[in-house]
């Protein structure tokens, strides 16, 4: 069991770091790119602070109190907006996983696709909860090859009991089915 706990924790601060490097890049090149004033880079700069940080506290991970919300936010640094449509998960284990889809989608959207949006629709199924995520970048080229970021994405959802896929055709689109537990909703919550 300790070895198991370690082994998700590695994940963890594996994804964490993938996540917060990758985030400070497309920030980066996205304030040299539109010749933004020293405000936006200085809070560029201290984005490289804290990945950099992350580095350092490999058995702390930073807790964040709404995982859509912070995902939202991430995404629209790196120049992103998020759309969110249907009625969104209620536990924290979930919203928990979607939102480090939504955070790996906003990354790709903007390294590979040039896209300003992100489209993430909730629907109830009878055992599930399904997930899309499409942007309003260019369409893939051809088809999609995972590398590291949407690799872990795929082992955090099946390991959780989900299931992840992705389509190229006619445009990039990732597909989640994440399977739901009795969970408490999240306290914030306040539909």
């Amino acid at each position: 069991m300790p070895e198991i706990i370690r082994e998700e924790e590695t994940l963890a601060m594996k994804l964490r770091v993938h996540d917060d490097i990758g985030h400070s890049i497309l920030a980066t090149r996205r304030v040299l790119l539109q010749n933004t004033d020293q405000k936006e880079i200085r809070a560029t700069a201290a984005l490289w602070e804290q990945s950099i940080s992350v580095l350092y506290r490999s058995s702390q991970m930073r807790a964040q109190s709404e995982p859509l919300e912070a995902a939202k936010e991430r995404a629209e640094k790196l120049g992103v907006r998020v759309l969110l449509a249907g009625d969104e998960p209620r536990t924290q284990r979930m919203r928990a996983l979607i939102a480090l889809a939504i955070s790996e989608c906003a990354s790709n959207c903007v390294r590979h696709a040039d896209g300003t949006e992100l489209y993430v629709c909730f629907w109830q199924k009878p055992d599930c909860i399904a997930v899309s995520l499409t942007n309003n970048g260019a369409a893939p080229k051809g088809k999609i090859t995972e590398g590291g970021g949407l690799s872990m994405l795929r082992q955090r959802i099946e390991e959780s009991g989900g299931k992840m896929e992705i389509q190229s055709v006619p445009r990039f689109k990732l597909m989640l089915s994440l399977q739901e537990k009795e969970e408490a909703a999240y306290e914030g919550d306040d539909r």
